[in-house]
């Protein structure tokens, strides 16, 4: 119970009498009465007008409020029908749209194209104490009756509770062998070992999180809401729901991407804001970086005092493949595109150095190497007879926060400080990031150096189908550099309506397409904060220990005395160490992704480097083998050497592990 202190009204006397119990749920603030036990809202007079405004003191407070129990976006409210009908008539009113009885004329199109919805810059820049979220046009369980779509993954939403599954979380893989322990493969649409499938032989064991993810249902059964609501009148949900409903979503996002510490205060909040734009994926967004880069300051001469020389761009021989097509495609000129090598030079003296004198080991050593090349590579440019033609000033150094084949984690801080040396513009690409890594923008986008305006990274992509496990279709891009916004991302790959009304409006719509994925990121989002993103961290760490443990136990029974520490947060342990000399693993734990590992194959398959060098071919045989198996995992070849990509998600549980360890004993080459 709240007691409503303020101006004097008949809203809070009529509140007082009705003693009323606030419940904050999914995308709804309900006013349960005692008397009538029904939901209200504050105002309760047909002509009490400009709701949102009148409730927007009242909601914020309860937001803040500390003792009311919060869950699925607290901020995100809806009406009762009839208040919510009342509601509709009112902003059309004073917004001039249909059947409201307003003038069209009075105040004209506000947002991007002919949408009837209020501008989206607006909304996007609006300050957190002055932004009221638009109401959900659907009750929260819509469709939960419908057979013909729910069918077993039917749930309320409105009953999806936690109970004890924070806790839960935080077990070792150890104990929730020896009691109760919630299976949180209930929690996603997976046809995997953890589900209660009829036919256990039509269960996959799925290692494989980190291709392409996997939905969680109330992301999915969200997603449906809004298709199925699109359906039932196309105009509306284009022309006044979507676009409202999208800012809310980023909003959130945005929040999502900064630390409880570094989240901006109200002054702030506005930049904040500025700086992310909504995109269909990850590839889209390093299209739009990479062609509007060579666009800017090739193609159109915007060379800035460079001395008309060309810009280059620049990344890693471990960068993901599709980003080098990307490169060579934008940048004609051959000696523009530079790849720096670092997979057959450098990451060998990962398992060479580990035990040497030298008091670089684990991260540091990584770390080491990695600069290591980047500053061979810049030196090499700089020396050459081509620097009389190409500059390094505001060229391209593309990074990858997770690289894909390797899933070693860059460093990315001290690279881009030594990118900033040379006047170089830095990308990472996050498609490992959200979730999986603690993503903080503000810490990143000003560098180590919070004084030095301009020293962090310059552009962040990244999706959230992956390790947020939303459907597929949403991804961020996030540009905190307006100068940037305004030239690189002057233009979207898929020009539109927007292009001309700013940077969010610009890449938001691209035309009439499936949105659904992005709408349904206010539940995903509180979903992972109920658990707590840090807890979901910590149980893919000690998950994915276990599982290299129990692969090292299998394949490599000379290993067995050396075991990872499951609870060690740091990944430099003794035993990393030796599993990474021993060649078991490419690199210590702690330069692996939170969620990834690669483990060498067992020594009959696996190959080596000089006498039996192995192929992508022989990679791709193993993996069609597991498939048939029912066992859908990776297989990669890193320097002529297979090893195997496995992921640890929530739901994975340490039996999957054991199943591919047995049935990997079982491959032979043909």
């Amino acid at each position: 119970q709240m007691d409503l202190s303020g101006p004097k009204s008949t809203d809070q006397a009529y509140v007082k009498k009705m003693r009323p119990t606030i419940v904050v749920s999914e995308n709804c603030i309900s006013i349960v009465c005692s008397r009538r036990r029904e939901a209200t809202a504050l105002a309760r007079k047909p002509h009490d007008s400009m709701l949102s405004s009148r409730f927007a003191p009242v909601t914020n407070k309860l937001l803040k409020s500390s003792n009311v129990s919060s869950s699925f976006t607290t901020s995100h409210f809806s009406l009762s029908p009839s208040l919510r009908k009342m509601t509709t008539a009112t902003k059309e009113t004073h917004s001039g749209g249909q059947g409201g009885g307003g003038d069209a004329k009075a105040t004209g199109y506000r947002s991007i194209g002919s949408f009837h919805s209020e501008n989206v810059e607006d909304l996007m820049q609006r300050n957190d104490d002055l932004y009221v979220p638009p109401s959900l046009p659907f009750d929260n369980n819509y469709l939960y009756d419908d057979n013909i779509t729910m069918k077993e993954e039917r749930i309320k939403i409105d009953e999806f509770t936690f109970r004890n599954r924070q806790r839960e979380l935080l077990l070792s893989p150890q104990e929730q062998k020896q009691g109760h322990y919630y299976n949180f493969g209930n929690d996603f649409l997976l046809d995997n070992q953890t589900t209660n499938n009829e036919d256990p032989n039509q269960q996959w064991t799925f290692l494989n999180h980190g291709a392409f993810g996997g939905a969680l249902k109330i992301g999915f059964i969200r997603a449906h809401q809004w298709r199925h609501y699109l359906e039932l009148q196309p105009l509306r949900y284009f022309d006044r729901d979507l676009l409202p409903h999208l800012v809310h979503s980023a909003r959130l996002l945005t929040n999502f991407i900064h630390s409880k510490d570094n989240i901006p205060t109200t002054a702030d909040s506005i930049d904040h804001y500025k700086a992310l734009a909504f995109v269909p994926n990850v590839t889209t967004a390093l299209n739009a970086i990479i062609g509007g880069h060579a666009r800017y300051y090739n193609d159109n001469n915007n060379n800035n005092n460079s001395q008309d020389k060309k810009k280059m761009v620049l990344f890693f021989d471990v960068s993901y493949g599709s980003v080098k097509k990307m490169a060579r495609h934008y940048y004609h000129d051959d000696n523009q595109v530079v790849e720096i090598p670092f997979q057959e030079k450098y990451l060998p003296l990962l398992q060479q150095q580990q035990q040497s004198t030298s008091n670089k080991r684990g991260e540091s050593l990584m770390t080491s190497l990695f600069e290591e090349a980047l500053n061979e590579r810049l030196a090499t440019i700089q020396s050459s007879p081509l620097h009389s033609q190409y500059t390094l000033e505001n060229s391209l150094l593309i990074l990858d926060e997770v690289t894909s084949n390797t899933v070693l984690k860059m460093p990315i801080s001290s690279l881009t400080k030594i990118a900033k040396q040379y006047g170089l513009q830095v990308l990472v690409d996050g498609a490992h990031g959200l979730l999986a890594n603690p993503v903080d923008m503000a810490k990143m986008t000003k560098g180590d150096d919070e004084e030095i305006e301009g020293e962090g990274i310059d552009y962040y992509v990244s999706n959230c189908h992956k390790w947020m496990s939303s459907p597929r279709g949403a991804a961020i891009m996030y540009c905190p550099k307006e100068k940037l916004r305004d030239t690189v991302l002057r233009y979207p790959p898929v020009m539109s309506h927007g292009v001309d009304d700013g940077y969010f409006s610009r890449f938001l719509w691209d035309g009439c397409r499936d949105y659904a994925a992005q709408l349904s990121l206010p539940v995903i989002l509180d979903y992972w904060n109920q658990l707590g993103p840090e807890n979901v961290r910590s149980a893919m760490r000690r998950g994915i220990k276990s599982a290299v443990n129990i692969l090292k136990q299998s394949w490599h029974p000379a290993m067995d005395e050396i075991s990872l520490d499951i609870h060690d947060e740091n990944g430099n342990d003794d035993a990393s160490l030796l599993l990474c000399e021993a060649g078991v693993t490419i690199a210590p734990m702690s330069m692996y992704s939170t969620s990834m590992a690669l483990v060498r194959l067992p020594d009959n398959v696996c190959g080596d480097c000089i006498l039996d060098r192995k192929t992508s071919t022989d990679a791709k045989q193993i993996q069609d083998f597991l498939y048939h198996h029912r066992i859908e995992v990776p297989i990669k070849c890193i320097n002529g050497v297979l090893y195997i990509r496995i992921s640890y998600h929530i739901y994975n549980r340490m039996e999957e592990y054991e199943r591919l360890g047995a049935a990997m004993k079982q491959f032979r080459f043909t």
